[in-house]
């Protein structure tokens, strides 16, 4: 607080700062912890209006053996197959990092989710891309509507 009792607005560097120093923390324990294969966390932060990713980290040590990026994406694109709403991406498409950046904002204005899978040798990292807006609670009350009533699922999507 500031002398008169009013909230002051931090700098614009301090929240970058404290998720790097959280981020760097909780990969220091990890790692005293013996948590095998490393620690994988990438933090999304921008600034804009809508678009949203998800992320999951997965060691391959702790799935079933031969599990690997490639496995991880035809597993994806075989349960996803034919769902309208969803695309499982290629798993090397050079265009999924256009210009050296992730495009949170690509599903924007639509009712689609798209899903990555980034891979190494030891780690994975599942993301869902969406408009949080759209595809979010609104368009998926309206997708769960027309679902229950039997008609078309995309009605006034």
């Amino acid at each position: 607080m500031g002398k008169s009792g009013v909230l002051v607005e931090p700098a614009w560097w301090i929240w970058p700062l404290a998720l790097f120093a959280v981020c760097f923390a909780i990969g220091v324990v990890a790692v005293l912890a013996g948590v095998g294969g490393g620690v994988l966390f990438v933090p999304i932060v921008g600034s804009f209006y809508k678009g949203l990713a998800v992320t999951v980290p997965l060691h391959f040590s702790e799935l079933a053996p031969g599990t690997d990026g490639a496995r991880l994406q035809a597993a994806l694109e075989r349960h996803y197959a034919g769902e309208r709403f969803i695309r499982v991406m290629p798993l090397s498409d050079a265009a999924t990092l256009d210009e050296g950046y992730f495009d949170v904002q690509a599903c924007n204005d639509t009712n689609r989710v798209d899903i990555f899978v980034f891979a190494s040798k030891t780690q994975a990292l599942l993301m869902a891309r969406l408009d949080n807006l759209g595809k979010g609670a609104s368009g998926a009350a309206v997708q769960c509507m027309n679902l229950h009533l039997g008609v078309d699922e995309g009605l006034g999507l």
